[in-house]
């Protein structure tokens, strides 16, 4: 139902990567470091204890080439969650559910983006801006 195809299928999906990405950044300096991270892997199911956290976090962190003391930029997380190869991969089904349970666990209101739509801090920015 939310699988686009063509230009329109990617700039929906890029839509729902920004809001996802943004209703993470806790701190808003653009960056997803361990504790958010924490967050989007049991976004995804994760379930384990502090130290458990750490190994996947440092694992996820050399598979992908993150400096483990910054985490991951919008583009290294955009990079991750959109390879279908990834073991983090999801699709445009999961990245709604996901942007539910978050706005849920949060309380944050985090609009979820609708086919067509412009998202990102300050309108429709997108990752362009925040990895530049």
């Amino acid at each position: 139902m939310h699988e686009l195809r063509g230009a329109a299928g990617e700039h929906y999906r890029r839509n729902l990567i920004v809001a996802l990405f943004e209703g993470l950044d806790d701190s808003g300096n653009y960056l997803l470091g361990f504790s958010e991270m924490k967050l989007y892997a049991q976004l995804t199911g994760f379930a384990g204890n502090d130290d458990d956290w750490a190994t996947e976090y440092f694992n996820l962190c050399d598979e992908n080439g993150w400096n483990r003391n910054v985490g991951a930029h919008a583009g290294q997380f955009t990079t991750m969650i959109d390879d279908p190869n990834n073991r983090c991969y999801a699709s445009n089904e999961v990245l709604i559910q996901m942007l539910q349970a978050l706005s849920d666990i949060t309380g944050k209101d985090i609009p979820i983006p609708q086919p067509g739509s412009a998202t990102g801090r300050g309108g429709g920015g997108g990752f362009s801006r925040l990895v530049s």
